[in-house]
């Protein structure tokens, strides 16, 4: 291979690893896509707490009782109805059962003690 194209091809190398960097850079910088907000901290909290005013959660709760669920689930269902946004939040928290549960726990002792603060 002549001089030339080796150069080239280190070049052509460092200007697509350069490239990569700075695209993630910019994707940084510019946020999440459209139609997914980055939440932290006390919209984050309020987000978890807010509740849904037209669901009795006890009546939830009874309704999934009664189509056989067990207690634990029951109780999921009729807080996921309750509180709309935490399904979603659980989610978005990870990908293991343990990531989810950590999260949820971080988030009841965030609500206990009143604060946005991670």
């Amino acid at each position: 291979m002549p001089k030339a194209q080796a150069d080239e091809d280190i070049i052509a190398g460092m200007i697509e690893t350069e490239l990569e960097k700075r695209a993630q850079a910019v994707a940084g910088a510019m946020g999440p896509p459209p139609g997914q907000e980055n939440v932290t901290g006390q919209k984050e909290l309020a987000m978890w707490n807010q509740r849904d005013p037209n669901v009795d959660i006890m009546a939830a709760y009874q309704q999934a009782r009664a189509q056989g669920m067990d207690d634990l689930d029951a109780r999921s269902a009729a807080t996921v109805k309750a509180y709309p946004h935490r399904g979603r939040m659980l989610l978005a928290a990870g990908t293991t059962p343990d990531e989810r549960i950590a999260y949820a726990r971080r988030m009841r002792r965030l609500s206990e003690k009143g604060g946005g603060d991670r």
